[in-house]
């Protein structure tokens, strides 16, 4: 019988025997590394740690990192519905996989797997908020956390499992995203989510799974046959479904691999294929498994804390700063100069009058201008009425200038404040607050969570979600959680 775990709940996904006369595991090498064993390769040696790397000797700071990741991740999933287009996406996913026993974030739905999986990583992405591993621009929770989570809701997986698993999706993410020499990636128009995500979401699932060294390689093949998304969507909510269906393409691969479906050998780096070579000009496979296990990539992974696209972090924090150490608002400040990078001018110059909600997300003159008014920027600054405000429009028309500086790193700000009263204030920026060189702190962590997810569950139940998040590993089963987060 064949499988359909997309609409079918229970232990189906997991149980189902592999198809006989099925192995990807006697397939001979590719052409380029026909001399060397899967243990010697790239491909191999991060499905072996993905498979087997010991729980205990995760560094206990990659541990923590991984727990406010977690954290950060479902309070974004509980303001996903202010999204204009999630409801469209909820609908999507319903219809596409049906109903099943999956949670559902902020809801009483329950899904398939595959369909509660695509809708909460979209919830994590759709207001623009949730973390993002820079040197690839890759948002790595909504690719992760989701599948993880609908596994460890079916086999009834402890928190530490879970957390376990979501370890080892991120580091399986970045790892490879740290490999796709980056500028020529982007240069070719792909966007790395929907390409490195695969990876990390079947990942996660074949840990809780318990997938063994070969099984977790042949998903990684399956994974790779499914890696795609360009920047073509840039600008449009499409951007943000890269993650959405990344996450789902793990759960496929995931399952694919344990009914022993074959997939191809060396999906990194095979000539023909490997997505270093298709998608890159080679990459740097090397830096997969440079210290892998002992120098841990995910630990690069920055978390948001303002609404807004990842390169305009730098401007709030350099606005914030301002507000705060020389009382800047929309009453005193004359005229505001926003330097940013070539490349980051050439991807948000055009959103300076935005239409609608996503486009003010990406607007470096529409949320400066917000700051300034409002002294904050969250959720409330999105709402159609501060949208269509005359007064704030007119100042980020006419007193917000996005110009374009040589030298500044992408991702970073240089800003100029001139008050009425003819004092200059400049601010440069090259990590925002969030980023790993400029971290935050876990107060401002736990206050994101709330301000996410106060208004879907009440202060008091968020504050109990909340904790029982901050003591994950001491969870018995992750359906416990799951049910604390509906509403």
């Amino acid at each position: 019988m064949p499988l359909d775990f997309l609409h079918t709940s229970g232990l189906g996904f997991i149980l189902m025997k592999r198809i006989p006369g099925y192995t990807n595991l006697d397939q001979g090498p590719s052409d380029t590394e026909e001399h060397l064993s899967d243990d010697q390769t790239v491909d191999g040696a991060l499905a072996r740690f993905a498979s087997t790397f010991n729980r205990a000797e995760i560094a206990p700071s990659a541990v923590r990192q991984a727990q406010l990741l977690v954290i950060d991740a479902v309070g974004c999933a509980l303001a996903g519905d202010l999204a204009d287009e999630t409801q469209a996406v909820r609908e999507t996913a319903y219809a596409t996989f049906g109903e099943g026993a999956s949670s559902v974030l902020g809801s009483r739905q329950r899904f398939s797997m595959a369909g509660a999986t695509m809708l909460n990583a979209y919830l994590m992405t759709a207001m623009t908020v949730c973390d993002v591993y820079r040197p690839a621009h890759c948002h790595i929770t909504p690719l992760v956390v989701p599948a993880a989570l609908a596994a460890s809701e079916e086999t009834g997986a402890t928190g530490k499992d879970f957390l376990t698993a979501v370890i080892i999706g991120m580091e399986t993410t970045t790892r490879i995203a740290s490999g796709l020499s980056y500028p020529a990636f982007r240069a070719r128009g792909w966007h790395s989510p929907g390409v490195v995500g695969p990876f990390g979401s079947a990942a996660a699932v074949g840990r809780i799974v318990g997938f063994d060294e070969a099984t977790m390689r042949n998903s990684f093949g399956l994974a790779a046959t499914q890696s795609a998304g360009s920047y073509l969507s840039w600008g449009t909510p499409a951007v943000k479904f890269h993650q959405a269906r990344g996450a789902v393409s793990g759960i496929l691969a995931a399952n694919l691999a344990q009914q022993g479906f074959p997939g191809g050998r060396h999906p990194l780096t095979a000539p023909d294929g490997g997505i270093y070579n298709t998608h890159s000009n080679g990459g740097d496979p090397e830096a997969v498994r440079a210290e892998l296990g002992v120098r841990w990539e995910l630990e690069r992974i920055a978390i948001r804390l303002w609404p807004g696209a990842s390169p305009v972090q730098a401007m709030l924090t350099a606005v914030f700063d301002i507000i705060g150490s020389d009382g800047a608002n929309a009453d005193n400040v004359a005229s505001v100069d926003v330097g940013i990078s070539t490349e980051d001018f050439g991807t948000h110059a055009r959103f300076s009058r935005p239409r609608g909600t996503f486009e003010a997300l990406l607007s470096y003159a529409y949320l400066c201008s917000a700051a300034l008014h409002d002294h904050r920027v969250w959720f409330e600054q999105l709402e159609r009425a501060r949208l269509e405000d005359p007064g704030l429009l007119s100042f980020s028309e006419e007193k917000v200038t996005l110009t374009s500086i040589d030298d500044l790193p992408v991702n970073g700000c240089q800003l100029v404040v001139e008050f009425t009263d003819g004092r200059r204030v400049t601010r440069r920026v090259e990590a925002a607050r969030g980023t790993p060189e400029n971290p935050p702190g876990e107060e401002e962590v736990r206050d994101k969570f709330h301000m996410s997810a106060d208004r879907k569950l009440g202060r008091g139940r968020a504050g109990d979600l909340l904790e029982a998040l901050i003591d994950i590993e001491s969870c018995r089963d992750m359906n416990d959680i799951c049910e604390m987060a509906q509403a």
